[in-house]
């Protein structure tokens, strides 16, 4: 993994990297190839002594809190984003990340403020990782047989999930609306007949 130094900046800023990231570049780059190689807590070492000195840096804070979730630490996630969502409230990723571990730590329903924000604020710019957070939640709601917000979530991650997890999407949205035990109104979308209320 190399970084273009005139490539935009993956702290988001909307700077190219030259002019934004570049001290920490070097470190940070070798940092996530040791967790795309397979080595994340020595990736997560790294980060945490470029985070000490970089609390609100997004791509120091991001990038920890993404270790933290695959190291399924949802609660050092969550602290760590503190920082920089106090300094960037509607930072995409963040909220992203944000949302992502308080489904784990708080379930859906005190999840949903935080879920909804980070909806409105990352699908422009992260809409994968909607969808992919959508479909989560779809199954979540299922099980606690939330039957129409199960569907709707679907339907919903069927629009921004990866091409390649899209038939994967389609395949659990065929299901639930064939599934025999979900009560016919709540499978799919069914036209009304008009209702002519000056008949007996």
């Amino acid at each position: 993994m190399s970084l273009d130094p005139y490539s935009l900046c993956p702290c988001e800023s909307g700077k190219k990297l030259k002019f934004c990231c570049s001290d920490i570049a070097s470190d940070m780059v070798k940092a996530l190839q040791l967790h795309e190689g397979g080595q994340s807590k020595a990736a997560l070492k790294i980060l945490q002594k470029i985070y000490t000195s970089n609390p609100a840096r997004a791509w120091v804070a991001t990038s920890l809190a993404g270790v933290h979730l695959f190291l399924e630490d949802a609660a050092s996630a969550r602290e760590t984003l503190q920082p920089l969502l106090q300094e960037s409230p509607d930072h995409p990723l963040a909220r992203i990340l944000e949302a992502t571990a308080a489904l784990d730590l708080d379930g859906y329903e005190k999840a949903r403020s935080v879920i909804h924000r980070a909806f409105t604020k990352g699908v422009k710019y992260h809409p994968e990782m909607i969808g992919s957070m959508a479909a989560g939640i779809a199954s979540t709601l299922y099980e606690e047989e939330k039957l129409v917000s199960a569907r709707q979530h679907l339907a919903f991650a069927m629009r921004f999930v990866r091409d390649e997890d899209r038939q994967q999407v389609f395949m659990r949205l065929l299901d639930f609306d064939g599934d025999q035990g979900v009560p016919y109104p709540l499978r799919g979308v069914h036209n009304l007949r008009p209702l002519n209320l000056e008949a007996d």
